[in-house]
């Protein structure tokens, strides 16, 4: 019988190979840093929620789909030439007067909510929703 470390070494190897061919046609995909990121959040998954039934062929894709737009959102927001930086001190009922006030935090949010540091957090989170609710 195989060990856990022969499982994980198994599954981490089959995992690799199939990120190894995920969208190859776009660059942001042949850099090693961002194919890690593809390989650790499959690899956790399966880990935690499909350890019984393991990696399945496509899985890649998927994630693959989610991180390339996490990474479009993010180049959105660092080619931006506005300070999307927030203070939340600064945001009450008394300083928002109009609905560009509103449309401004509300942009400000969402771009700070996306921020490049935390891309492989957000991939696992929205490919955890979206595998589980689809599993």
């Amino acid at each position: 019988a195989e060990s856990n470390l022969e499982k994980n070494v198994n599954l981490m190897h089959i995992i690799t190979i199939d990120v190894k061919r995920t969208y190859q046609e776009y660059d942001i995909f042949k850099n090693k840093s961002v194919l890690n990121i593809l390989i650790r959040v499959l690899f956790t998954w399966v880990q935690l929620y499909f350890k019984e039934v393991g990696y399945i062929q496509g899985m890649n894709e998927i994630a693959g789909t989610i991180l390339l737009v996490l990474f479009s959102t993010s180049q959105i927001r660092s080619n931006s030439k506005d300070d999307f930086s927030i203070n939340s001190n600064n945001i009450s009922r008394d300083t928002i007067n109009n609905s560009d006030d509103i449309d401004h935090i509300a942009e400000e949010i969402c771009f700070t909510l996306n921020n490049e540091n935390y891309i492989e957090h957000d991939l696992f989170i929205i490919f955890s929703n979206v595998m589980n609710k689809g599993m």
